[in-house]
């Protein structure tokens, strides 16, 4: 049987009173986990697009309506740290009744809503299939001009980013991205929303009454994606079963492609076998590096040799000679979170600054048993989202558990309070 080949393909919580600051020529940013450690994502346009830097709160007073149930130690003698105060956390649920949530996360977790609308996130679909066999929500991603995208199943949707509130995409109700086809991921690159699941698709933000998703990549199946700014140019990357695919675009252009063939690794790359089970990925701008998860491994690319399958030296691999799919990888400041599918000892960090990386401290999530599903890295405390709750830990230490109940999660994120822009949130 000839070798197998995977193609790499390169398509060219703030307070009120924040006063932002960003060094000129900061990178590029649209949440905080694609800032060096301790900064955070200065927004200040309309689109949601910023730069990283730091954020001194002032005075004043917040409002906002909270809930959602929450447990665990708190934060600690002294000043809530303003960048835990510019975060919000985001947690998208298989729910179509309430598929979108927001939350601050000091001290706890205190649902975020915006000023004026009562009741939660309910996706729309008039599709009758759908309607018939039900249908949810998988991830979201950020979009321009007070827009934010939802994809779940076979669908896309359009919200309003400050008052969560559905909107026609292309002139319908929702956009279908493929009858077949299930998807799991999105990110918006170059005034495109691109959708990764059962193949890459992508339409323009801007799109014409009836425009569809046209593909942009198949061949494999795509379940996780992260979104980077490198050197004036725009990527998004997404894991695929046997490999990666990465997108580029320069100064909002429209991606461009270029295809580079590497061969099939069976010692490293593996199918994880279901075509559900996701493979972790991530950027650290610090040490720009494009970590790629797979079995008891974590692979490590570089921009500098076209994102191409490194060397086999430069990989992290599990000390204890364990093989549990890497199901999600967080990364910032040259430091990795990686959340390993099994009972224990699942979450693991790792320094960045050595060739290949080495851990640092090594957990096992309580309540996640090898339910792991996503994980997010703020300013102090990781995210790690299981089947059926959200355990918060300290990023430096990997302490202080602080849960939240809540079913059917599938993504979580840390954006900006001032890039997600809440309508009335303007407390911590």
């Amino acid at each position: 049987m000839p070798a197998r080949r995977s193609v790499l393909a390169i398509f060219t919580l703030t307070a009120v009173a924040v006063a932002p600051s960003c060094t000129p020529g900061a990178r590029p940013c649209r949440s905080d986990d694609q800032c060096d450690l301790g900064q955070v994502c200065v927004v200040d346009d309309g689109a949601g697009v910023g730069a990283c830097g730091t954020a001194t709160a002032g005075e004043g007073e917040g409002e906002g309506e909270g809930e959602g149930k929450g447990e665990g130690e708190g934060e600690g003698e002294g000043e809530r740290p303003s960048c835990e105060e510019a975060e919000r956390l985001v947690v998208v649920r298989d729910d179509r009744s309430d598929a979108l949530q927001v939350y601050a996360t000091v001290g706890g977790f205190l649902r975020r809503r915006p000023t004026g609308v009562v009741g939660d996130v309910v996706l729309d679909n008039d599709d009758p299939s759908a309607r018939n066999n039900g249908y949810g929500a998988s991830a979201f991603a950020l979009g321009s001009d007070d827009r934010l995208y939802v994809v779940g199943d076979s669908f896309a949707y359009q919200l309003q980013r400050s008052t969560l509130t559905q909107q026609d995409i292309a002139g319908r109700t929702m956009a279908l991205l493929q009858v077949f086809g299930s998807y799991d991921t999105v990110q918006v690159l170059g005034g495109r929303i691109v959708a990764g699941g059962a193949d890459i698709r992508a339409l323009v933000e801007d799109a014409a009454v009836g425009a569809t998703f046209e593909p942009v990549y198949s061949g494999d199946t795509f379940l996780r994606s992260t979104a980077f700014s490198l050197d004036g140019t725009d990527y998004a990357a997404f894991s695929a079963d046997h490999g990666w695919v990465v997108l580029s675009s320069t100064g909002g252009a429209a991606p461009t492609s270029t295809f580079v063939d590497t061969e099939f690794d069976t010692d490293r790359i593996h199918d994880f076998g279901d075509g559900f089970t996701p493979k972790g990925i991530a950027f650290d701008a610090t040490t720009r590096q494009l970590l790629v998860g797979d079995q008891g491994r974590v692979l490590v690319a570089r921009p500098e040799d076209g994102f191409a399958l490194p060397d086999v030296a430069g990989d992290f691999v599990l000390a204890d000679g364990g093989t549990p799919d890497v199901v999600a990888v967080a990364a910032q400041g040259g430091v990795a979170w990686v959340l390993l599918k099994r009972g224990r000892d699942n979450l693991i960090t790792l320094d960045l600054t050595t060739s290949p990386p080495t851990a640092r401290a090594l957990l096992t999530v309580p309540g996640v048993d090898n339910f792991g599903r996503a994980i997010a890295v703020g300013c102090r405390r990781v995210f790690i989202a299981s089947y059926d709750r959200v355990v918060a830990v300290d990023r430096e230490t990997l302490s202080s558990p602080a849960t939240l109940s809540v079913r059917d999660v599938k993504q979580v994120t840390v954006v900006s309070r001032a890039a997600l822009g809440l309508q009335g949130d303007d407390g911590p």
